[in-house]
Protein backbone atom coordinates (compact mmCIF):
# COMPACT_ATOMS: atom_id res chain seq x y z
CA UNK A 1 0.00 0.00 0.00
CA UNK A 2 1.43 3.40 -0.58
CA UNK A 3 1.79 5.16 2.43
CA UNK A 4 1.23 9.54 1.60
CA UNK A 5 0.78 11.98 4.44
CA UNK A 6 -1.80 15.04 4.63
CA UNK A 7 -1.61 15.48 0.37
CA UNK A 8 -4.37 18.00 -1.30
CA UNK A 9 -7.00 16.02 -2.42
CA UNK A 10 -5.81 17.36 -6.38
CA UNK A 11 -3.19 15.22 -5.59
CA UNK A 12 -4.54 12.38 -4.25
CA UNK A 13 -6.71 12.18 -7.63
CA UNK A 14 -3.51 12.77 -9.67
CA UNK A 15 -1.25 10.57 -8.14
CA UNK A 16 -3.62 7.91 -6.40
CA UNK A 17 -7.02 7.45 -6.99
CA UNK A 18 -6.32 4.66 -9.94
CA UNK A 19 -4.44 3.17 -7.23
CA UNK A 20 -6.48 2.91 -4.63
CA UNK A 21 -9.40 2.26 -6.53
CA UNK A 22 -7.87 -0.96 -8.14
CA UNK A 23 -6.75 -2.43 -4.84
CA UNK A 24 -10.26 -1.68 -3.60
CA UNK A 25 -8.59 0.74 -0.63
CA UNK A 26 -10.98 3.45 -1.46
CA UNK A 27 -14.18 1.33 -1.19
CA UNK A 28 -16.08 2.29 1.99
CA UNK A 29 -15.79 3.48 5.28
CA UNK A 30 -14.36 0.55 7.13
CA UNK A 31 -10.70 1.21 6.82
CA UNK A 32 -11.18 5.17 7.08
CA UNK A 33 -11.51 7.86 10.36
CA UNK A 34 -13.55 10.55 9.18
CA UNK A 35 -13.74 14.49 10.95
CA UNK A 36 -17.47 14.46 12.35
CA UNK A 37 -17.42 18.24 11.74
CA UNK A 38 -17.05 18.09 8.32
CA UNK A 39 -19.97 15.40 8.28
CA UNK A 40 -22.29 17.53 10.18
CA UNK A 41 -21.51 20.67 8.10
CA UNK A 42 -22.13 19.37 4.83
CA UNK A 43 -24.52 16.94 6.33
CA UNK A 44 -23.16 13.47 4.94
CA UNK A 45 -24.74 10.77 5.33
CA UNK A 46 -25.71 7.02 4.14
CA UNK A 47 -28.00 7.12 0.77
CA UNK A 48 -31.00 5.11 2.30
CA UNK A 49 -32.36 5.19 -0.68
CA UNK A 50 -30.48 2.94 -2.18
CA UNK A 51 -29.09 -0.66 -0.98
CA UNK A 52 -25.97 -0.89 -2.57
CA UNK A 53 -22.68 1.24 -3.19
CA UNK A 54 -24.12 3.07 -0.52
CA UNK A 55 -20.89 2.73 1.44
CA UNK A 56 -18.76 3.88 -1.73
CA UNK A 57 -20.93 6.89 -2.27
CA UNK A 58 -20.70 8.17 1.02
CA UNK A 59 -16.91 7.85 1.09
CA UNK A 60 -17.01 10.29 -2.13
CA UNK A 61 -19.09 12.24 -1.01
CA UNK A 62 -17.01 12.88 2.08
CA UNK A 63 -13.75 13.40 -0.20
CA UNK A 64 -15.60 16.08 -2.55
CA UNK A 65 -15.85 17.86 0.46
CA UNK A 66 -12.33 17.32 2.25
CA UNK A 67 -8.98 19.39 1.46
CA UNK A 68 -6.55 16.75 2.75
CA UNK A 69 -6.35 13.16 2.60
CA UNK A 70 -3.69 10.64 4.54
CA UNK A 71 -2.91 6.95 3.91
CA UNK A 72 -1.10 5.18 6.51
CA UNK A 73 0.30 1.58 5.69
CA UNK A 74 -0.66 -0.45 9.25
CA UNK A 75 -3.92 -2.28 8.68
CA UNK A 76 -5.92 -2.40 12.02
CA UNK A 77 -9.25 -3.57 10.39
CA UNK A 78 -9.43 -8.02 8.32
CA UNK A 79 -12.75 -7.83 5.85
CA UNK A 80 -13.52 -11.59 5.08
CA UNK A 81 -15.32 -11.61 1.80
CA UNK A 82 -17.25 -15.08 1.16
CA UNK A 83 -18.60 -15.84 -2.40
CA UNK A 84 -21.90 -16.11 -2.01
CA UNK A 85 -24.51 -14.49 -0.38
CA UNK A 86 -23.07 -10.66 -0.09
CA UNK A 87 -25.01 -7.90 -2.12
CA UNK A 88 -23.02 -8.01 -4.64
CA UNK A 89 -23.69 -11.24 -5.63
CA UNK A 90 -27.19 -11.19 -5.41
CA UNK A 91 -30.01 -9.77 -7.56
CA UNK A 92 -30.55 -5.74 -6.45
CA UNK A 93 -33.34 -4.22 -7.80
CA UNK A 94 -32.45 -0.70 -7.74
CA UNK A 95 -28.28 -1.73 -8.37
CA UNK A 96 -28.29 0.06 -11.41
CA UNK A 97 -29.52 3.47 -9.81
CA UNK A 98 -26.73 3.03 -7.15
CA UNK A 99 -24.09 2.45 -9.54
CA UNK A 100 -25.36 5.46 -11.66
CA UNK A 101 -25.26 7.78 -8.36
CA UNK A 102 -21.93 6.60 -7.40
CA UNK A 103 -20.24 6.91 -11.22
CA UNK A 104 -21.76 10.47 -10.87
CA UNK A 105 -20.70 11.21 -7.88
CA UNK A 106 -17.06 10.02 -8.62
CA UNK A 107 -17.08 11.85 -11.70
CA UNK A 108 -17.52 14.84 -10.05
CA UNK A 109 -15.26 14.20 -7.47
CA UNK A 110 -12.25 14.24 -10.19
CA UNK A 111 -13.06 17.50 -11.37
CA UNK A 112 -11.13 19.16 -8.49
CA UNK A 113 -8.04 18.58 -11.30
CA UNK A 114 -7.98 19.16 -14.73
CA UNK A 115 -5.42 15.62 -15.18
CA UNK A 116 -7.84 13.71 -15.07
CA UNK A 117 -8.44 11.58 -18.21
CA UNK A 118 -7.41 8.33 -17.24
CA UNK A 119 -9.04 8.50 -14.16
CA UNK A 120 -12.32 9.47 -16.07
CA UNK A 121 -11.15 6.73 -18.44
CA UNK A 122 -10.69 4.38 -15.35
CA UNK A 123 -14.04 5.19 -13.84
CA UNK A 124 -16.35 4.39 -17.23
CA UNK A 125 -14.69 1.24 -17.52
CA UNK A 126 -15.18 0.11 -13.83
CA UNK A 127 -19.20 1.40 -13.90
CA UNK A 128 -19.66 -0.26 -17.49
CA UNK A 129 -18.16 -3.52 -16.65
CA UNK A 130 -20.46 -3.05 -13.04
CA UNK A 131 -23.33 -2.22 -15.30
CA UNK A 132 -22.94 -5.37 -17.31
CA UNK A 133 -22.69 -7.98 -14.39
CA UNK A 134 -25.70 -6.04 -13.01
CA UNK A 135 -27.93 -6.86 -16.50
CA UNK A 136 -26.58 -10.95 -15.82
CA UNK A 137 -27.78 -10.39 -12.23
CA UNK A 138 -30.80 -9.51 -13.71
CA UNK A 139 -31.03 -12.80 -16.21
CA UNK A 140 -29.57 -15.40 -13.77
CA UNK A 141 -31.12 -14.06 -10.14
CA UNK A 142 -33.64 -12.12 -10.28
CA UNK A 143 -37.26 -14.03 -10.06
CA UNK A 144 -39.03 -12.38 -13.01
CA UNK A 145 -39.96 -13.97 -16.03
CA UNK A 146 -38.68 -13.74 -19.38
CA UNK A 147 -41.28 -10.71 -20.20
CA UNK A 148 -40.11 -8.89 -17.26
CA UNK A 149 -36.48 -9.21 -17.70
CA UNK A 150 -36.88 -8.01 -21.27
CA UNK A 151 -38.93 -4.82 -19.73
CA UNK A 152 -36.68 -4.18 -16.86
CA UNK A 153 -33.48 -4.04 -19.27
CA UNK A 154 -34.85 -2.30 -21.98
CA UNK A 155 -35.98 0.16 -19.47
CA UNK A 156 -32.74 0.59 -18.41
CA UNK A 157 -31.06 0.75 -21.38
CA UNK A 158 -33.03 3.77 -21.89
CA UNK A 159 -31.24 6.01 -19.48
CA UNK A 160 -28.56 7.70 -21.31
CA UNK A 161 -25.34 7.72 -19.20
CA UNK A 162 -26.45 3.60 -19.02
CA UNK A 163 -26.27 3.44 -22.85
CA UNK A 164 -23.17 6.16 -22.99
CA UNK A 165 -20.54 3.90 -20.76
CA UNK A 166 -21.66 0.38 -22.86
CA UNK A 167 -21.15 2.34 -25.81
CA UNK A 168 -17.82 3.65 -24.18
CA UNK A 169 -16.61 -0.22 -23.81
CA UNK A 170 -17.31 -0.72 -28.05
CA UNK A 171 -18.78 -3.75 -28.92
CA UNK A 172 -15.45 -5.99 -29.01
CA UNK A 173 -15.40 -4.81 -24.94
CA UNK A 174 -19.00 -5.41 -24.70
CA UNK A 175 -18.81 -9.12 -26.35
CA UNK A 176 -15.54 -9.73 -24.15
CA UNK A 177 -17.62 -8.96 -20.85
CA UNK A 178 -19.50 -11.98 -21.78
CA UNK A 179 -17.47 -14.18 -23.06
CA UNK A 180 -15.16 -14.15 -20.04
CA UNK A 181 -18.14 -14.56 -17.70
CA UNK A 182 -19.71 -17.69 -16.88
CA UNK A 183 -22.44 -17.43 -19.57
CA UNK A 184 -24.50 -20.27 -20.89
CA UNK A 185 -25.68 -20.59 -24.11
CA UNK A 186 -29.60 -19.89 -23.39
CA UNK A 187 -27.94 -16.61 -22.17
CA UNK A 188 -27.00 -15.33 -25.23
CA UNK A 189 -30.37 -13.77 -26.26
CA UNK A 190 -29.43 -11.28 -23.05
CA UNK A 191 -26.16 -9.97 -25.30
CA UNK A 192 -27.99 -9.75 -28.20
CA UNK A 193 -30.75 -7.80 -26.90
CA UNK A 194 -28.77 -5.44 -24.75
CA UNK A 195 -26.75 -4.87 -28.42
CA UNK A 196 -30.14 -4.26 -30.23
CA UNK A 197 -30.74 -1.65 -27.47
CA UNK A 198 -27.54 -0.05 -27.23
CA UNK A 199 -26.35 0.14 -30.53
CA UNK A 200 -29.60 1.10 -32.07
Amino acid sequence: VQNFLNIKVSEYIEKYFIFMEENCISYGPYNKLFKNDIMKKFNIKFDESISICEDGLFVVEYLKKSNNITNIEKSFYNYVQYNSGNLMTRYNDNATEACLKLYRSKLDFITRTESNKQQKKYIDECCASLMLSFFVQIYSRSRMNFVEKYFKIKSVLEEDDIRNLLLHLGKKGFKSFFFKSTIKMRQYWLLNLMACFVWK
